[in-house]
């Protein structure tokens, strides 16, 4: 009879729903482990090999930007130079120079110079515009070889290219040791959870579906999903910390879609506010739209990497745009090496004009500051153009119902696109408009001048701002 009743007493055990749903993890768990490790490793693996590759591109730009002069006047040790350095990069296998007659005129292995060049056959992995990527293997190890052309100003045709050949062994190395992490914090998560999902089946019976409903809800993006659900317990606990997670979860989804459509915090935390004010249209409004652009910047990037104009503007910009918020400004896009500012949205002020033309002075003098320090570095300046328009404008969202911009439109913002290029070095030009918003607090270079901008039937009224009258 005690045989039967421990028989018996098994048998409930293995049928029993905590039983079940923790064999269910488990085996979940273990049938899940081996496509999971090998989604986890494949795309650490694309990852880190994209990661490398952007690394050789970077490197053999390097090499071709240096390598012109050089090639051209035959400086054989001047090309090795610039192969130098890129060897002792972890993951290059080698590196060279090959000239416009296929001939290899340095190589990171001096014994292969002055050798025809011979291309290797392999798949093509990537092609862009100055550079194309191919893949192939040496006996057990598979190859990257990136080449890029050179250039040279007074030519028409490229005068040679650069191979730099990346080895995916570095790739290897991460993955296996990320693989093994994974399989030790699987096995821990199958322990940990097999036992936990015993513990909780038991507490759980009664009102396990509706959580899994819920719980299934919130994964489709439903946010708005709420359980019914009242218990003196921890079960009644679990039901309100859900329903309080998905109202959580509810408003951080919305705050992070308005925060993808509107950058800056002004007008994002009016919209947070004012929810109903999330709709295309516009209205019409005074504002102040300021212009700043950087002088002979087309020329100026022409001669650098593009690693280092992207640094440049990045730098440039940091010193700016803290300027801006001090003033009020809103920034309402870059335009290259331009930025358009207003001031006067998303709330308009009895001073914008004024704060423009004070924000316009700082910039001007900040880049003044960093161009002397420009100067002992033995560094090329950097000349700005300011000018600044005030009038009426249609402010608001422009776009789709998925995708929109908050920004204004009218003739104020082409007039002050137009002045900020009759601005020298870092001259804060002004219209008539604006003028007579400031006249009283401003000190004017000289009298007024006179342009005629294209589009424009009348000349436009400008003016030079040298200050601010201590008074204001």
């Amino acid at each position: 009879r005690e045989a039967n009743l421990a028989n018996n007493n098994s048998m409930l055990i293995f049928r029993s729903l905590k039983f079940k749903l923790t064999v269910a993890i488990i085996v979940l768990v273990i049938a899940l482990m081996g496509p999971v490790i090998g989604l986890i490793n494949r795309t650490v693996s694309e990852l880190i090999l994209l990661e490398t590759i952007e690394k050789g591109i970077a490197i053999a730009r390097g090499i071709a930007s240096g390598s012109e002069d050089p090639l051209l006047t035959n400086d054989d040790l001047a090309l090795f130079s610039q192969l130098k350095g890129a060897i002792e990069n972890r993951g290059v296998v080698y590196a060279m120079i090959v000239d416009k007659n296929n001939i290899v005129r340095a190589h990171s292995d001096v014994h292969l110079s002055r050798q025809p060049y011979i291309e290797l056959e392999g798949d093509i992995f990537k092609v862009n515009k100055d550079y194309v990527i191919k893949a192939y293997w040496d006996k057990s190890e598979k190859l990257y070889d990136i080449t890029v052309p050179i250039s040279s100003v007074s030519a028409t045709d490229k005068i040679g290219t650069v191979h730099v050949v990346l080895s995916e062994k570095i790739v290897r190395e991460p993955v296996d040791r990320a693989s093994r992490n994974i399989t030790y914090l699987t096995l821990l998560g199958l322990f940990l959870g097999g036992g936990g999902a015993f513990i909780l089946a038991t507490v759980m019976v009664r009102p396990i579906n509706l959580l899994v409903s819920g719980v299934r809800a919130i994964g489709e993006g439903k946010f708005n999903q709420r359980i019914d659900f009242r218990r003196n317990d921890e079960i009644g606990e679990l039901t309100s910390a859900f329903n309080d997670m998905a109202k959580g979860l509810e408003e951080r989804e919305f705050i992070r879609k308005t925060l993808r459509k509107f950058v800056d915090k002004d007008i994002a935390d009016e919209l947070l506010k004012n929810p109903d004010k999330i709709k295309l249209g516009g209205e019409r409004k005074k504002v102040t739209v300021l212009f700043a652009d950087i002088r002979g910047f087309t020329l100026m990037s022409e001669n650098m990497p593009p690693e280092e104009v992207v640094a440049l503007l990045n730098k440039h910009y940091s010193s700016i745009l803290p300027i801006i918020d001090i003033y009020g400004g809103v920034l309402d896009k870059f335009i290259g090496d331009a930025i358009m500012v207003t001031f006067g949205t998303p709330f308009t002020k009895d001073d914008d004009a004024l704060r423009a033309v004070k924000a316009g002075l700082m910039i001007r003098d900040i880049r003044r500051g960093l161009n002397e320090k420009l100067a002992i570095e033995g560094k090329e300046p950097i000349h700005m153009g300011i000018g600044i328009n005030t009038g009426y404008v249609v402010a608001g969202n422009i776009g789709s119902e998925e995708r929109m911009e908050y920004t204004v439109l009218g003739d104020v913002v082409n007039i002050a696109a137009r002045i900020e290029g009759l601005s020298l070095k870092e001259d804060i030009i002004i219209t008539e408009d604006t003028y007579k918003e400031v006249m009283d607090s401003i000190i004017i270079s000289q009298e007024k001048e006179k342009f005629a901008l294209k589009g424009k039937s009348k000349p436009v009224t400008v003016y030079r701002v040298v200050g601010i009258k201590e008074a204001a």
